[in-house]
């Protein structure tokens, strides 16, 4: 009768059950089992030590990616700006043909207000959602690239999608824009291909 594999030590197991042929890290002389390969990536996902190394996006890529969203976004802004506006003064004529009562002006002002709030939340709202769901907005999507937490290799969830995306518009706002084309230009020369808001919110963009 043959011996089972399970049984068998030339089956590569030392003794008692193992995982089946083919699973599990190779086994080493005397029994045991040697520990599976650090990541190539630096980091690591802690949380996934056994993922292979994640291939980073090339800059290119970013900045393809960045345009598209960039366009995407103008369209959105201005949309709000200049459909808001003519559909404030539409309101306001609909409450008073003449445009001089106070219902009217509070009317098409209130519209215009509404658009000017949607105009400048509307950028974080898009680079913050399909972040946090996927690691992609449709520029992104259109390059197949998507941003993913360092520690898991997973999208990043709300939390860190909004630091970066918080991150990135504040060095906007304080540096009047010059900062921006530092943060751009940083995964070019950085180990991790991390821009700065990257960094702080501890993500990293990678080939999907």
């Amino acid at each position: 009768m043959s011996t089972p594999p399970w049984q068998d030590p030339q089956a590569g197991y030392s003794s008692g059950y193992g995982p089946a042929p083919g699973y599990g890290p190779p086994a080493v002389p005397g029994g045991g089992y040697s520990p599976p390969e650090a990541p190539l990536y630096q980091l690591g996902y802690p949380g996934y030590p056994g993922m292979p190394a994640p291939r980073y996006a090339s800059w290119g890529a970013r900045l393809a990616a960045y345009l598209i969203d960039s366009v995407i976004l103008n369209m959105i802004v201005y949309a709000c700006y200049f459909g808001g506006a003519l559909l404030g003064i539409g309101l306001g004529y609909l409450v008073d043909p003449t445009m001089e009562s106070d219902a009217s002006a509070m009317v098409g002002g209130g519209t215009i207000m509404v658009a000017l709030i949607a105009a400048f939340v509307s950028p974080f709202l898009y680079m913050w959602l399909p972040v946090a769901k996927s690691g992609q907005t449709l520029g992104k999507r259109a390059l197949s690239i998507k941003v993913v937490s360092v520690d898991t290799g997973l999208p990043p969830g709300k939390g860190r999608a909004a630091a970066r995306v918080g991150v990135l518009m504040g060095i906007s706002l304080v540096t009047c824009g010059i900062g921006v084309l530092i943060d751009c230009l940083w995964p070019l020369w950085d180990e991790q291909r991390q821009s700065l808001h990257d960094k702080a919110a501890r993500t990293i963009v990678i080939d999907k």
